[in-house]
């Protein structure tokens, strides 16, 4: 059973760029152990609330509280996988080191843990297919052994069955490790066979809910 406990609370945080309010007093809270979704259109400030939760960004107004403390800066608690993984691997790196670089050792385990076949841990990014590249992106912060994980748009490259065998990996991530997850994902069905709990963003704020009632039944 999962624990109720909040694990991460983002506080009535807003944000700027250029004079324009791309998060406006905005909240959320995070239960240990849950697998939380994001949806809502392109440009709603998803990806800028995870880069603020994963301490890539400062709020301009509000704080991040992990674990009743105020959070400031990257932690390796927090684990941010980039929609687009390649931006944040090291081409000049073989796969083997991206992860030990992550985690001093272990290369193959956590690309087991990821599901990247091991024949792979020899090649660089630009060798890798997209899902490949993903699962590396994966294994290397599951390497840093996080209590959060936020994943940006992880199925956005991928056709069907590799999504169900993506959202598998997440589910196993889950409850293998009891890694909490949010997951910003545009693909409304995906949302709801993973999480317990999903929220619609819209103009830079967000609006959560229960199971599967989604705050706004229009989205597509």
């Amino acid at each position: 059973m999962l624990s109720m406990a909040v694990i991460l609370s983002v506080e009535n945080i807003s944000r700027k760029f250029n004079g324009t309010a791309v998060l406006s007093d905005l909240s959320l809270s995070l239960q240990e152990g849950e697998i939380l979704s994001i949806i809502g259109p392109s440009g709603c400030g998803k990806t800028t609330l995870l880069k603020i939760i994963a301490g890539y960004l400062s709020p301009d107004t509000g704080n991040v509280i992990f674990r009743g403390k105020e959070k400031k800066g990257i932690m390796r608690s927090v684990q941010l996988v980039f929609q687009a993984a390649t931006q944040s691997l090291d081409p000049h790196m073989r796969a083997a080191a991206i992860i030990n670089e992550a985690s001093g050792g272990n290369a193959e385990e956590w690309a087991d843990a990821a599901r990247l076949g091991r024949e792979h841990l020899r090649k660089y990014p630009s060798e890798l297919s997209g899902g490949e590249k993903q699962r590396l992106a994966i294994a290397r912060a599951l390497a840093a052994k996080p209590e959060i994980m936020l994943l940006d748009e992880p199925l956005s490259a991928l056709d069907a069955s590799l999504k169900a065998s993506m959202l598998n990996l997440f589910l196993d991530i889950n409850e293998r490790f009891g890694i909490s997850l949010i997951i910003v994902e545009h693909d409304l069905k995906a949302a709801e066979s993973i999480s317990k709990r999903i929220c619609r963003m819209e103009n830079g704020r967000i609006r959560e809910s229960n199971l599967h009632h989604i705050c706004n039944s229009s989205y597509h």
